[in-house]
C-alpha cells in the first residue's frame, strides 16, 4: 500500500508538474533530472525506495538508542535509581 501510495503521488507530479520553482519540492527535483538520452535518472522504484527510506529513517536510530539507553540503566542501578 504504501508503495502504491509513493507511486501515486509521483506519478500525479509527473503528470502535473508545479507552475513555478518555489512550489518544487525532492520529489519534483528526483523526478525531473534526465540522463544524456533524455530518460529519467531515476526509475520509479528507486524513487518510491528513496522516499520510504526516508520515511522510517530515524525510527531505526531513535529505538537502537532508547534500547540501548535502558540496557545501560539496567546494567547501573545507582544510574537507573538517580532518573527515576
Amino acid at each position: 500500500k504504501l508503495v502504491a501510495l509513493v507511486q501515486e503521488i509521483m506519478h500525479g507530479r509527473i503528470a502535473n508538474p508545479p507552475k513555478g520553482k518555489e512550489d518544487r519540492d525532492l520529489l519534483d527535483v528526483l523526478v525531473s533530472i534526465k540522463d544524456e538520452e533524455g530518460n529519467p535518472r531515476f526509475p520509479a522504484n528507486e524513487v518510491t525506495g528513496m522516499f520510504i527510506s526516508l520515511m522510517f529513517a530515524g525510527h531505526h536510530t531513535s529505538s537502537g538508542t532508547s534500547s540501548w539507553t535502558l540496557i545501560e540503566l539496567l546494567r547501573h542501578p545507582d544510574y537507573y535509581a538517580q532518573v527515576q
